[in-house]
């Protein structure tokens, strides 16, 4: 579960940023990024601007080419100050809520010279708008306007694909015991309706369910999101699940990333299969 929405979405809330504001580059290059957060990682790199991260988080995967032989500065509970200060980044992304951000943390990266940015993912809105923000830390806003262009495209194509079918009842789930489950407020939430699906959890936020509150709900569909789990561990979560039942077994499934236009195209098949 270590990489289950950045591992810490269950636990924050709210949107803030320590800056926004280009950071400080030399002349010797591109403004140097540290990243914290694997969907900040997979923006940065889905928008073409690879070559600014010069480190990234633990749970960051190195099935991402672009960043498969960087350094791992740790995650959000504990950083590799030591490595950071070999590497002497421009920027620090980090995603956690404002109040807890320890001062600790805060004067580290000030000895350092590094600006720490807070990131919020959350919900499909939010993601949309760290593209443009994360562009324009790095100096890098056409390629932000890009990626967030075609992300856009491709998510009205799939709302137009599916305008006018009736809403398919449908829970998500995210590990294989189908415990750990999707509610509104979220960006898997927002590409479900997207994709022609209305959400059988109708609280906010990551709830947790047990087999009885499985079955009460009575979902028409069920999506299964793994984190590029073994076969054996999908296989287990293929035995939990009766009906209908969608399993998407990636890195990628559980993260606020450059690749939300291709899950909701990938729901949208599954709820609406075309005639």
């Amino acid at each position: 579960m270590g990489r289950l929405i950045l591992s810490v979405v269950v636990l924050l809330a709210g949107l803030s940023c320590e800056r926004d504001q280009p950071a400080a580059a030399d002349d010797h290059g591109p403004i140097k990024v540290a990243s914290l957060v694997p969907a900040a990682t997979d923006l940065i790199v889905g928008m073409g601007a690879g070559d600014h991260l010069v480190a990234v988080s633990s749970f960051d995967t190195d099935q991402l080419e672009a960043i498969a032989g960087l350094p791992r500065v740790g995650d959000y509970q504990n950083i590799d100050w030591e490595r950071l200060q070999q590497l002497r980044p421009d920027v620090l992304v980090i995603f956690q809520s404002p109040d807890r951000v320890s001062p600790g943390v805060r004067q580290r990266a000030e000895a350092l010279g590094v600006e720490l940015v807070n990131v919020r993912p959350e919900t499909l809105a939010n993601t949309l708008d760290e593209i443009d923000r994360l562009g324009r830390l790095i100096g890098q806003e056409q390629k932000a306007t890009a990626l967030r262009a075609s992300m856009e495209q491709r998510l009205d194509a799939v709302r137009q694909r599916v305008a006018g079918k009736p809403p398919v009842r449908t829970l998500i789930v995210m590990n294989e015991q189908a415990t750990f489950a999707v509610g509104r407020s979220t960006f898997l939430n927002d590409l479900l309706e997207i994709a022609g699906g209305v959400n059988v959890i109708e609280t906010d936020g990551w709830p947790t369910i047990d087999r009885e509150q499985r079955m009460a709900l009575a979902p028409e569909a069920t999506i299964v999101l793994l984190a590029g789990v073994p076969e054996h561990v999908e296989q287990t979560a293929r035995q939990q699940i009766d009906g209908r039942v969608l399993i998407l077994n990636a890195w990628y499934t559980q993260q606020p990333g450059a690749r939300l236009p291709e899950m909701a195209e990938k729901f949208a098949d599954f709820l609406h299969p075309e005639e």
